[in-house]
């Protein structure tokens, strides 16, 4: 659809909404606010602020790589809360700075020292 704007100059609408139904318009909007969603957490969760390609490549190599070591964390996170005393437990941000900057607790760095020699990266 081509309109024009206040100056006369064509302005090209890529949607034209009035061919649906207002619920169908509501499921289309839901649909993007997930897709928002995801990639909100994505950027917060996975500590992807940019991605730095633009490739399909680079960009599914940069979050896969972002997913793996998610999980890979959230796995040892969980782990090590089951298996730590109550007073050292922490909540997976807690772990997740206090593993970036090297600074676990002693029992956590015990756990992790015992449950990932078989890595060699304990």
């Amino acid at each position: 659809m081509i309109l024009r704007d206040p100056k006369g100059n064509p302005v090209i609408l890529a949607t034209n909404l009035h061919w649906h139904s207002p619920e169908k318009i509501a499921e289309i909007y839901r649909k993007r606010w997930q897709i928002e969603v995801f990639f909100r957490w994505i950027k917060q969760q996975l500590n992807v602020p940019r991605l730095f390609g633009t490739t399909p490549n680079a960009v599914y190599g940069q979050l896969y790589t972002a997913l793996l070591v998610y999980v890979l964390l959230k796995y040892l996170f969980d782990q090590g809360n089951a298996s730590v005393h109550s007073t050292a437990k922490l909540t997976f941000a807690e772990f997740d700075r206090l593993f970036r900057l090297q600074s676990l607790p002693l029992e956590w760095r015990v756990f992790l020292s015992c449950n990932l020699n078989f890595l060699n990266i304990g």
